[in-house]
């Protein structure tokens, strides 16, 4: 399945709301972790409730918005070596991080799947980039000091 047939399943909102090529709002990583958490559990094809998704968000939480991004994270899911993002029994922390901020201006339909694959590559890869840059900084200052005594 990809993000258009994750969305295609959204059929009974279209109608009344043409939420799939709308911008989608950023949301609370934690509201996409719990919502990933509640949906993964329920079987393919099987229809959501909104009010449940809703009682595991924080206050005034845009749930819909919180769908959405889940269903992107579904998406991701279903791509080939999406078990680089999974961890133990879940997923990483990076891919809820990013799947709640990622810019989505026309919609999830018309999301950029390998643009968000990127991004969390890159949100994953950041923390190592900064240990690097230490790294090289201490192994620089060993070389002035080096070169000062030679």
């Amino acid at each position: 399945m990809d993000v258009r047939g994750a969305a295609t399943g959204l059929n009974c909102f279209r109608g009344a709301l043409s939420i799939c090529h709308r911008p989608v709002p950023a949301v609370s990583a934690e509201d996409v972790r719990r919502g990933w958490s509640l949906l993964s559990l329920q079987a393919q094809g099987e229809s959501i409730n909104m009010k449940l998704l809703a009682g595991v968000c924080i206050a005034n939480a845009n749930v819909l918005a919180v769908f959405l991004r889940v269903t992107l994270i579904g998406a991701l899911m279903q791509q080939k070596e999406s078990d680089r993002w999974r961890e133990g029994n879940g997923l990483r922390d990076k891919v809820f991080e990013v799947a709640a901020t990622w810019p989505l201006p026309r919609g999830v339909e018309n999301a950029d799947l390998p643009a968000f694959v990127a991004a969390l590559t890159f949100a994953s890869l950041a923390p190592l980039c900064w240990l690097r840059d230490r790294y090289n900084h201490r192994a620089k200052a060993r070389h002035s000091r080096a070169a000062r005594y030679a």
